[in-house]
């Protein structure tokens, strides 16, 4: 089989209209539109069976891509005359990664970027002349090396060019919440999608974790400020911090504005504990007795920033129990822990 029909097989599915795929000589037909199963179970299986499949074939093009490398019309440009796709989800953070030094070592040690980066051109933007579809760490490293970038170039779509970075996006290990949802929300601003839930059924990706990480994208500024890194807001933190903010935005915002000028190194979730604690940073304390039988036990008492405290009177966990209670305490914490 040719390298053209092999792309050709390769390329089915993968997202790219026939701008791409003719770019790359790749066979323009549109696969069957497979029927949607009509039952909630079938149509999350289907979408799974989806996403493997997609990225089943992306590997498979990305390791015929490496192979014929030189089949291809790469060619050596100005490293300043490529830009990060306006889509790029990769935050600064990743560009000062182990991971990234070793990368930079290595292709300083070959003298290029051995496997080219893909492209598309652009127009109206100075001394710009191409932005990156994938490859944006191969470019960051060339750049800081002050090397020529190897490229590909290719003609793409805004919705192509997207289609394609999700793709390669899949094949990244751990992609934070906050990098996909950015992504996300950029892709909504310029139009691409109608919603949130026609994105994902169109990256075939769970709409629930979609929308998660675009809550998180579009907190506040001030909010993803406060914590060392807003790559490091978990799915599940979106909607806690959103609500909080709902119910008190100026207090939240004062908070989160103190943790940034007070700076140190803290934990997400001491962060994410204190900004929380605004929501009921102006409630009035509350203290609940405990007792059974109208025999007092104890009592519990939440103050006005939320803390909870326990105390329990002399003789009310009988003897030997206190691991027992200690046990269940903490099974119940985790079991609801936020």
């Amino acid at each position: 089989m040719g390298i053209k029909d092999t792309l050709s097989a390769k390329t089915k599915g993968l997202g790219f209209g026939p701008s791409v795929a003719a770019a790359t000589g790749a066979d323009t037909a549109q696969p069957e539109t497979p029927r949607t199963p009509r039952t909630g179970p079938g149509q999350m299986l289907a979408v799974r069976h989806a996403m493997q499949e997609s990225n089943q074939e992306l590997t498979k093009l990305r390791e015929q891509l490496e192979a014929y490398a030189g089949s291809f019309p790469a060619k050596a440009v100005d490293a300043s005359s490529v830009a990060p796709s306006k889509y790029a989800n990769r935050h600064e953070d990743e560009f000062k990664s182990k991971e990234f030094a070793e990368l930079k070592i290595e292709i300083e040690r070959a003298g290029r970027n051995v496997q080219p980066i893909l492209v598309r051109r652009v127009e109206g933007r100075g001394t710009v002349k191409f932005e990156v579809i994938y490859g944006h760490r191969r470019l960051r490293a060339c750049q800081d090396l002050g090397l020529l970038v190897w490229v590909i170039v290719v003609e793409a779509t805004d919705q192509e060019l997207f289609f394609a970075m999700d793709m390669e996006n899949r094949q990244r290990k751990n992609p934070s919440p906050f990098e996909l949802g950015d992504s996300y929300r950029r892709a909504l601003e310029d139009g691409l999608f109608t919603s949130i839930r026609h994105l994902a059924t169109s990256l075939h990706v769970d709409h629930s974790l979609a929308a998660k990480a675009y809550a998180i994208a579009t907190l506040p500024p001030e909010v993803l400020r406060a914590f060392p890194s807003p790559t490091v807001v978990q799915y599940r933190w979106g909607k806690l911090l959103s609500d909080a903010i709902q119910k008190d935005p100026e207090g939240v915002t004062a908070r989160a504005n103190k943790l940034v000028e007070e700076g140190g190194d803290r934990r997400g979730v001491d962060v994410l504990s204190a900004l929380l604690a605004l929501s009921t940073a102006n409630a009035t304390p509350r203290e609940l007795r405990l007792a059974e039988d109208q025999k007092p036990m104890g009592r519990m008492l939440q103050n006005r920033k939320g803390a909870l405290s326990i105390t329990l009177d002399a003789g009310a966990v009988p003897p030997g129990k206190l691991a027992e209670l200690e046990a269940m305490l903490v099974s119940f914490l985790r079991k609801h822990r936020r």
